[in-house]
C-alpha cells in the first residue's frame, strides 16, 4: 500500500503552520525545507526557507478523520466530542497518544479514524 507523502512546518516563532513544499537534506550545504506562503503586500504565494531549528517538521499519516481531513503528527483527536489524544511517530509507524497516559500508545488504523474528528493540534 503506498500513501501520500506530505509534510506541514510549524513555525515556532510565527506560531502558524506552512505547507512544505520541499525538504533539503544535504550535509554539506545545510538543511531546510521550502514551504509555501503569502505575500499580504503583493496578494501572492510565494516559496519562503525555513531553518530546521525555526519549526518542527510533521508528516502526513496517509489517513483520514470522519470528515475527510488529512491527519498529521501532532493532531488532536477526538471522539464523540471528548479529545482522546494526539498523534505521534514512534518506533516506525503512527500511534495515538491517549491523553493523560504518556504509556497509552495505539497505533491508528483506517478503520479507526473513520470515527475520529481533528480538534486542534499541540501546538495550539
Amino acid at each position: 500500500m503506498s500513501r501520500e507523502i506530505l509534510f506541514r512546518a510549524w513555525h515556532k516563532k510565527r506560531k502558524k503552520y506552512y505547507e512544505v513544499l520541499h525538504l533539503h537534506i544535504n550535509e554539506l550545504e545545510g538543511n531546510w525545507a521550502t514551504c509555501k506562503g503569502y505575500n499580504i503586500i503583493e496578494q501572492k504565494d510565494i516559496h519562503i526557507q525555513v531553518q530546521p531549528e525555526e519549526c518542527i517538521i510533521e508528516q502526513y499519516t496517509g489517513l483520514k478523520d470522519k470528515n475527510g481531513n488529512k491527519i498529521f503528527e501532532g493532531d488532536k483527536l477526538s471522539l464523540d466530542g471528548d479529545c482522546v489524544g494526539h498523534i505521534i511517530y514512534d518506533d516506525g509507524c503512527f500511534h495515538l497518544l491517549v491523553e493523560g497516559n504518556q504509556q497509552g500508545r495505539n497505533p491508528i488504523l483506517q478503520e479507526r479514524t473513520k470515527r475520529f474528528k481533528i480538534t486542534g493540534n499541540i501546538h495550539q
